[in-house]
């Protein structure tokens, strides 16, 4: 039982310089941002991995809250806590948040037929992790995976439509005048980011049309290149 507990404040430790990192900031905004550099910078490595990436988002572990020692007292072998701090810390040992809480003073138990149906409705409204408000919670987090998700599919499908554009200008001495006219038509109007078209090199497949013998592939050529 010792070593277990001492792999979960390893864990944790190993998670503090990230969480410094990021302290201050939106974290999903972080995660978002992320993604979208990665799939441009380097879309080859991201679709190998986008489905890794997909799945932990998914398959991310729910998190508990254990009791931590501090110096002001100590967890028990019973179980009992006293001015302990409480951890929020992830199956993998991950901590979220932290609080302190005092010495529990000792009260007297409450008479049976002091606890009604109301104390038991005022509890879960409270959010108590078992009314509407955990599950209001559950579902917004699940709303934001899903938009993640699409938008991580979003930006592999564009980035996928450019390297198949790319190989068809590439190989344009094969290609008839008008597949080569429709793709540079779509490729212009995806209006492409300067990173996006630096990652995908796709600039120097435009410009080898650029003395195509059509002259509206030229100047269509002259268009994406400005």
């Amino acid at each position: 039982m010792a070593a277990a507990g001492n792999s979960s404040v390893a864990n944790t430790d190993n998670m503090e310089p990230w969480r410094e990192l990021f302290r201050g900031r939106d974290i999903y905004d972080v995660i978002g941002k992320a993604i979208l550099i990665a799939a441009t910078d380097s879309p080859k490595e991201f679709r190998r991995r986008r489905d890794g990436i997909v799945e932990q988002i998914y398959t991310a572990p729910s998190s508990a809250i254990i009791a931590i020692p501090t110096l002001h007292g100590r967890s028990s072998a019973g179980g009992e806590v006293s001015g302990s701090a409480l951890q929020v810390v992830s199956e993998k040992g991950s901590k979220v948040a932290s609080c302190t809480v005092a010495e529990a003073e000792p009260t007297e138990e409450p008479e049976a037929d002091e606890i009604d149906d109301e104390g038991i409705v005022a509890d879960k409204q409270a959010g108590n992790g078992y009314g509407d408000n955990g599950n209001a919670v559950s579902e917004s987090g699940m709303d934001w995976l899903q938009t993640l998700a699409d938008e991580m599919d979003e930006e592999t499908q564009e980035i996928n439509e450019v390297f198949r554009i790319k190989e068809i200008l590439l190989n344009h001495h094969e290609q008839s005048t008008d597949i080569l006219f429709d793709s540079l038509r779509r490729l212009q109007l995806m209006q492409l980011t300067t990173d996006k078209i630096k990652s995908t090199e796709i600039g120097r497949a435009v410009a080898a049309l650029s003395k195509h013998k059509l002259q509206k592939i030229r100047m269509l050529v002259r268009e994406i290149i400005k």
